[in-house]
């Protein structure tokens, strides 16, 4: 399947939240066995905000990434994060940086 410059830079803005927000303490929770990250009273409620929140994209890359996902949860920690690294410097060689921003300026401006 081949991307639209749009598709790449929605997966690379998904990829860059995943890095830079939830990557951070994801060794932390893990070592420590805590799998539920948001309270289980606000749970069903924030599942469904990031359903909504992605229904908004481009539904190719959302296919794309969730198979991504679901390659990356048959793995290691280290290799799931070689795969994403892999994914990642494939896509931002196809997307100019200024799509990027444009994209990352406009979804930082919705609200979920």
């Amino acid at each position: 399947m081949v991307l639209t410059d749009d598709q790449r830079a929605l997966q690379e803005t998904a990829r860059r939240f995943a890095r830079e927000r939830l990557l951070p303490d994801y060794q932390k929770r893990e070592k420590l066995g805590v799998l539920d990250i948001v309270p289980s009273v606000i749970l069903l409620d924030e599942a469904r905000a990031l359903a909504r929140q992605m229904l908004t994209g481009v539904p190719e890359a959302l296919v794309a990434y969730k198979r991504l996902l679901n390659q990356e949860a048959a793995s290691s920690f280290d290799d799931a994060l070689r795969i994403e690294r892999s994914a990642s410097m494939a896509n931002n060689t196809l997307v100019p940086r200024e799509q990027i921003d444009a994209r990352l300026s406009k979804l930082k401006g919705r609200k979920a």
